[in-house]
């Protein structure tokens, strides 16, 4: 379970090295960065800048490796997910719900990611090669704020001070609650909505952050 897990992480690896990550195409696309991120770019990045797939012609699919990198790591989230009840826990019931933990903060990290960058997408939260409708942004934000949920119930509780070094890089609880707190702000924000899909509320996001 624990390589698995890995496995889950290193997805991100994949999906920050191929196409243009998301925290890059943020930059871009906002007011941080003019024309691109640096003297030496292709015209790739001011096609994005300034929206205009006259830039740049022979960049097309600029987004495909990251697509298909996020659903490499949602397929091994649910696969590790769905696999959880083959393994033999033994006594150790907290550690099989801390490995699920880090298993959904992720998944929810992945899909709100992809909410952001193309707001209707495919949703699986089991394995699956079939080719389903997009989702609603509402369907894709329960998803997530229900992983961030149970991450924050069950994740580790551990102060950095008491995090073991081989430990270290592991999405806690108190991740999750910072990022369902960004979840919140963005979709109330963007979406115009008094509380995230009726199952956060402004005082329990404010209650997080603090």
């Amino acid at each position: 379970a624990q390589e698995a897990l890995v496995g889950c992480y290193d997805a991100l690896q994949l999906i920050y090295a191929g196409g243009v990550a998301a925290p890059v195409a943020s930059d871009v696309m906002s007011d941080l960065c003019f024309g691109a991120t640096g003297a030496g770019d292709s015209d790739g990045y001011p096609r994005i800048d300034s929206y205009d797939k006259n830039l740049s012609t022979s960049d097309v699919n600029m987004f495909e490796d990251n697509w298909k990198n996020y659903y490499k790591g949602i397929f091994r989230c649910n696969t590790l997910i769905m696999k959880l009840e083959n393994v033999d826990w033994g006594t150790q019931t907290a550690l099989k719900s801390s490995v699920e933990a880090e298993a959904r903060f992720l998944r929810a990290y992945f899909y709100f990611d992809m909410v952001r960058l193309w707001e209707k997408v495919p949703l699986l939260t089991t394995p699956s090669n079939d080719n389903i409708p997009q989702a609603t942004p509402e369907e894709i934000y329960k998803i997530i704020t229900e992983d961030l949920l149970f991450a924050a119930e069950n994740g580790s509780s551990k102060q950095y001070g008491q995090i073991a070094s081989t430990e270290y890089g592991h999405a806690s609880k108190w991740a999750a609650e910072g990022l369902l707190a960004r979840v919140f702000l963005f979709y109330t924000g963007y979406y115009g909505k008094d509380d995230l899909v009726g199952l956060v509320t402004k005082d329990k996001a404010l209650a997080m952050t603090e």
